[in-house]
């Protein structure tokens, strides 16, 4: 079993890859570049800690209104 990295930490090495969304996050952890201590599922590794997916990529998603 990895020793994956805390929440925190993890969440600042996926924030500095830029990723779109979480297919984006998923193809790229199916691969060789996902270091062993991120896990691929962080929403099932880090349970309650796990805020989303938005949060978690550091993806802004803001509702604005056209009226």
């Amino acid at each position: 079993m990895a020793n994956y990295r805390d929440f925190f930490e993890a969440r600042d090495f996926v924030r500095s890859q830029n990723f779109k969304n979480r297919d984006a996050y998923w193809a790229w952890a199916d691969t060789d570049d996902r270091p062993e201590n991120i896990p691929a599922n962080p929403a099932q590794h880090y349970g309650k800690l796990f805020p989303g997916w938005p949060d978690f990529l550091g993806v802004n998603r803001r509702w604005t209104s056209n009226t």
